[in-house]
């Protein structure tokens, strides 16, 4: 038996073995998140006329995530002058440094790697949350991104359908595509009322995703199914 983070992870997972692979989603605890703000959910944040639009991404600062994607995405479109970068994590290649120098125009800060509750406190004063990654079998920072409001623009390798996010809280791209991350990008950096109905939509789904005690129970049942006698 194999038990799969996601839908993604358990195909994968079956090409190689056939049967026996179940999906079981990882879960959020959303009772940290709101701890983190205050007791309360976080409202989207509002974005004024005029000012950029703020992308947040988190994560290692690599390829394998997707990361120059985005900034090819930016570059040389109307974005550059529309959006600021938010890099949020450990870059211990200085890739970041790398991607600076192939896109000069692209407006960004690198924040460096912080505390669990300081990167919820960042990740709520932004405006989007993008998630490029190439392999990444279930990316629990997109849960805790939708729980803070941001709308998401992320690829089909890290659990957003499982999470019930995609069509409604995130526009799903296809991996290696910067064409189409800044087509979701600048459908989300004109329509002010599609990025807040998006926030909403990420939220609320949240609110409904299944618990780690969920999880728990869903994992021990497949355990008792696969303990019993054939």
């Amino acid at each position: 038996m194999v038990l799969a983070n996601s839908r993604f992870s358990a195909d994968s997972y079956r090409a190689l073995r056939g049967s026996g692979v179940h999906s079981v989603p990882l879960a959020l605890d959303l009772a940290k998140v709101r701890r983190s703000s205050g007791g309360t959910l976080t409202p989207a944040a509002t974005r004024h006329t005029g000012s950029r639009l703020r992308v947040a991404y988190a994560g290692q600062m690599n390829q394998r995530k997707g990361l120059g994607y985005v900034f090819e995405a930016i570059s040389g479109s109307r974005l550059a002058d529309t959006v600021q970068l938010n890099l949020y994590g450990s870059d211990s290649l200085q890739f970041v440094r790398t991607l600076h120098q192939e896109f000069p125009d692209v407006d960004f800060v690198h924040h460096g790697r912080l505390s669990q509750d300081a990167l919820w406190e960042q990740l709520a004063l932004n405006h989007v949350f993008v998630f490029p990654t190439l392999l990444d079998g279930f990316g629990s920072v997109i849960a805790e991104a939708a729980s803070l409001s941001l709308p998401l623009v992320v690829t089909d390798r890290c659990g957003a359908s499982d999470l019930n996010l995609v069509g409604a809280g995130a526009i799903e791209v296809p991996a290696h595509s910067s064409a189409a991350i800044r087509d979701a990008l600048l459908a989300l950096e004109a329509d002010e009322t599609l990025r807040l109905n998006m926030a909403h939509e990420a939220q609320r789904a949240m609110n409904a995703a299944w618990t780690w005690a969920d999880y728990g129970r869903t994992v021990g049942g497949l355990l008792m199914e696969g303990s019993e006698p054939s």
